[in-house]
């Protein structure tokens, strides 16, 4: 971790460093391996439902606003949609 000057005086802005970017790389790919090897368990339309259901799942929590900032720490920014504002929580601001 990086640290800077926040805003003000009573904060700091925290960054990744590129180590931290490389070791955030190798924890989400070994989490979508992992998670591909449980879907490689389902049939094409078992995982159609599993994903409709979570995408629906998303967006709620998305309206009411409940779990938003916990769930987005742990996203993959890129996978979801966020950079190009199509994140189901959290759109880009």
């Amino acid at each position: 971790m990086q640290r800077s000057r926040g805003l003000d005086q009573r904060s700091a802005a925290l960054a990744l460093t590129p180590e931290g970017y490389r070791n955030l790389r190798r924890v989400l790919a070994r989490r979508e391996l992992e998670l591909e090897s449980l879907l490689a368990l389902l049939g094409d339309e078992e995982r159609s439902e599993i994903a409709r259901s979570v995408e629906l799942l998303l967006r709620r929590i998305g309206e009411t606003g409940d779990d938003r900032e916990r769930i987005c720490r742990l996203c993959d920014r890129d996978a979801c949609g966020h950079l190009r504002g199509d994140c189901p929580i959290s759109p880009a601001s």
